[in-house]
């Protein structure tokens, strides 16, 4: 007798003999009438079987098969329970292939808007990140936490969102505005006490700034972390102008001090941001005030090496090296101890003394040379320093007087 002429009580028990999934799927091909049958008991021995190396719903879940969902669920599937060999939620699945129809479909079912993705963040997170408006929208109807940390860092679906390629490239502000008008938080503050501001300010993520000003976040609110940064320390710290520019035209507080008592100009100044310097100049900051540690500006421009700062601190005469020749010779001291011959040049353009010297009455050509630093060395001889001004040393100096 043919298999398609068996009795369907037999056809049945034979299937429910097999214990792979592919044998079942094989017997459901014999014939069409027995795949509509058999295909019930596929799936049913899919959802409930143990050890399944393939599982249906996630299959589905990856590609947005939702008819396939359906009859997984239909099945038995537990839509909390980890499906397949990876051990996967079937929401996580759809989340992470950006398949919003069928996390809306799990959702509807039951699933945990909150499971986590990985040992991070939540499935919010990752839909916030890429930017899937559709999934995220789906979430929060079924009760995502908006205010949900990641574990390793402590972001926020909204500072995610903020640190995604996808809204720092395009300047979108959508998925901003669905986590904000659900109850997003914009003081909330990451492991180090950053705000989601903060985050837009270092990313220079301009419309998010806007945003999130517009939507009541302090432009001058210190960081809750070790540093307290404010937002605009936080641009400056990655040399971002158009942010630093926007936060300062919002209201942005140029005098506020971090943990360390530095403000954003001692930031322009570290990180070597001319053009923010420039900008906190002609607002009317003092060019030559104190550092916490006792130090000048134009010193600690010298030391770090930033030819452009040294340069506009010079222009604005915070820094007049005639008034005050110790600063310049201090700022040329730290030059060539750093080896950084282009201060080395502009502070000699602008008329340092040339043979200044050191506590110990060294030369900076026997600094440079003493130090190895045959570009300095080759900067001050082209300015006329004379090996005869220069106290012999010992031996073991870099290069010969």
């Amino acid at each position: 007798m043919e298999l398609a002429n068996l009795p369907t009580e037999l056809l049945l028990h034979i299937a429910k003999a097999l214990d792979r999934d592919g044998d079942i799927y094989a017997l459901c091909r014999a014939s069409r009438g027995f795949h509509n049958l058999a295909i019930r008991h596929l799936y049913r021995h899919n959802a409930t079987a143990p050890d399944i190396e393939r599982s249906a719903i996630l299959w589905a879940a990856k590609h947005g098969q939702v008819s396939t969902a359906e009859q997984a669920l239909l099945a038995g599937v537990d839509v909390n329970a980890p499906q397949g060999q990876p051990g996967t939620l079937p929401l996580v699945e759809a989340t992470r292939f950006g398949n919003a129809n069928m996390a809306r479909l799990l959702l509807d079912k039951g699933a945990d808007p909150n499971v986590l993705h990985g040992k991070a963040g939540t499935v919010l997170h990752t839909a916030a990140a890429q930017w899937d408006m559709g999934t995220a929208a789906a979430l929060l109807e079924h009760g995502a936490d908006v205010h949900a940390q990641r574990l390793d860092n402590g972001e926020t679906p909204l500072h995610t969102a903020i640190n995604s390629g996808a809204i720092m490239t395009g300047g979108a502000t959508e998925m901003l505005g669905l986590l904000l008008d659900h109850g997003a938080g914009v003081a909330d503050a990451d492991f180090v006490g950053a705000t989601p501001l903060h985050c837009a300010a270092a990313c220079g993520n301009i419309a998010a700034i806007h945003v999130l000003l517009d939507r009541g976040a302090d432009a001058i609110l210190s960081s809750r972390g070790t540093h307290r940064e404010t937002p605009l320390h936080a641009a400056v710290r990655v040399r971002n102008e158009a942010a630093a520019k926007v936060l300062m035209q919002r209201g942005a507080d140029v005098e506020a001090p971090d943990a360390r008592g530095k403000t954003v100009f001692w930031h322009a100044i570290k990180f070597g941001c001319p053009a923010i310097l420039e900008m906190l100049l002609d607002k009317g900051g003092d060019a030559s005030p104190r550092h916490p540690n006792g130090s000048l500006p134009l010193v600690q421009a010298a030391r770090k090496g930033h030819v452009a700062v040294v340069k506009v601190l010079l222009a604005h005469g915070g820094s007049d090296i005639e008034a005050d020749p110790e600063l310049g010779e201090s700022a040329m001291l730290a030059a060539v101890a750093k080896g950084h011959s282009g201060v080395v040049q502009a502070l000699l353009d602008a008329g340092v003394y040339i043979c200044t010297r050191d506590s110990v009455g060294n030369t900076l050509l026997v600094q440079a040379a003493f130090r190895g630093h045959d570009d300095v060395i080759d900067v001050l001889m082209r300015n006329g320093v004379a090996a005869a001004y220069c106290r012999e040393w010992p031996a073991r100096a870099g290069r010969p007087l």
